[in-house]
């Protein structure tokens, strides 16, 4: 069994779902979302044990505003909707959640950025540059609050997900 947690911003997801269908493996699986703690292995013996940390990691948290606006591509070719404010929040919370029973499972080897996943790219050029426009045409741009987090689980990362907890900031 796989977790992660996530956040789904409070935004219509028409346009940004419409380049998922073209890019993104994944858009029938999981809503557009910003991840906080990237999936790990049921190595964790105690779901109990995962859900009482992230609580306790956000009883200092309070509801804060984000926008979604800009884009990037990362060096493992995913094209990212970034975050135009909220990103030092997302950044923060995304460390202290990566403590007590979380801390071996951070990635050192990546620098975390913030972001909903609008698709996998291939590594023609042609494709790259396409969705690159593609995207940059919707002019994509969201304000909401990140209030809420889900904790999801999952079999495998192309089952079927559920839903574990909610959390409430």
């Amino acid at each position: 069994m796989f977790y992660a947690l996530v956040h789904f911003p409070a935004i219509a997801t028409t346009q940004i779902n419409q380049l998922r269908k073209e890019y993104d493996p994944q858009v029938n699986l999981i809503d557009p979302h910003i991840t906080l703690v990237f999936p790990i292995e049921g190595a964790l013996d105690d779901e109990q044990r995962l859900i009482d940390h992230i609580a306790n990691v956000l009883t200092a948290w309070k509801p804060f505003y984000i926008h979604l606006h800009g884009l990037a591509q990362s060096s493992d070719n995913y094209l990212y909707l970034t975050l135009q404010k909220g990103n030092t929040e997302v950044v923060k919370l995304h460390e202290e959640l990566y403590t007590g029973i979380l801390a071996d499972y951070k990635r050192e080897d990546i620098l975390f950025i913030p972001h909903v996943t609008l698709g996998v790219l291939h590594q023609e050029e042609h494709q790259s540059t396409q969705a690159l426009k593609q995207a940059k045409k919707l002019n994509l741009s969201y304000h909401c609050v990140l209030h809420r987090l889900h904790l999801l689980k999952f079999a495998s990362h192309h089952s079927p997900i559920s839903l574990s907890k909610e959390f409430l900031l």
